[in-house]
């Protein structure tokens, strides 16, 4: 158990002093915790489980409807709510991602995990191996490719061991080379934007490792 496991009704008798626990005090407090119990499941809960909750689309919502907007959970505050969740008078952000904190402490920088996370994060259907059929979003490893500058006259530089016949500087560029390839479909990139999907890949993968973004 941690602080997002608390069951508040079961910390009623843990307020009172021991000669005090009889059945009225504590269902007393516990129907005064109520309230608290209700902000954990809604915040805490959330944050830990994630939502499942539809995305938003135009329409009619009752109070305390919740919806997903642009991978963001918002909660109805009125009844027949037409605002986008983005009006504060008739929503409450109640998390920044619609992906629990107990699913994406398992994301990382490998392959096939960062496949099933991209997929995750942007509804698209992953499929493991030895399923033959791609997951919408799929990586590709790129052929290793040796450019840049080198060092070393056997090899064709100006710079050797202990002398060097040209300067060091601008005039060799390094070339950057891109490690592997994310493809995504047309359907899904509709959605987001090449940004985005860089600045969540960038999230698990070493600074020097460099990629490219392709529809299909």
């Amino acid at each position: 158990m941690d602080i997002y496991d608390i069951d508040y009704s079961q910390q009623a008798p843990e307020l009172l002093p021991p000669d005090k626990r009889d059945r009225p005090r504590i269902s007393l407090i516990a129907s005064l915790l109520t309230g608290v119990q209700w902000c954990r499941d809604l915040i805490m809960g959330s944050y830990k489980n994630g939502s499942t909750d539809p995305n938003y689309s135009p329409g009619t919502y009752p109070i305390y409807a919740k919806v997903i907007y642009n991978k963001s959970v918002y909660y109805s505050l009125v009844n027949n709510n037409t605002d986008l969740p983005t009006v504060t008078s008739s929503w409450l952000k109640i998390q920044d991602n619609f992906l629990g904190s107990s699913e994406r402490v398992k994301f990382n920088g490998q392959n096939i995990v960062l496949e099933y996370a991209l997929n995750q994060r942007f509804n698209g259907t992953f499929r493991p191996p030895p399923s033959i059929t791609p997951s919408d979003i799929y990586m590709q490893i790129l052929p290793s490719v040796v450019a840049g500058f080198n060092v070393g006259k056997s090899i064709g530089s100006t710079v050797g061991r202990t002398t060097s016949t040209d300067k060091i500087g601008l005039s060799s560029p390094f070339v950057k080379v891109n490690n592997f390839k994310v493809n995504v479909t047309a359907a899904i990139f509709a959605t987001t934007n090449e940004q985005e999907i860089r600045d969540f890949i960038n999230l698990y993968i070493p600074a020097s490792i460099k990629f490219t973004i392709t529809t299909y």
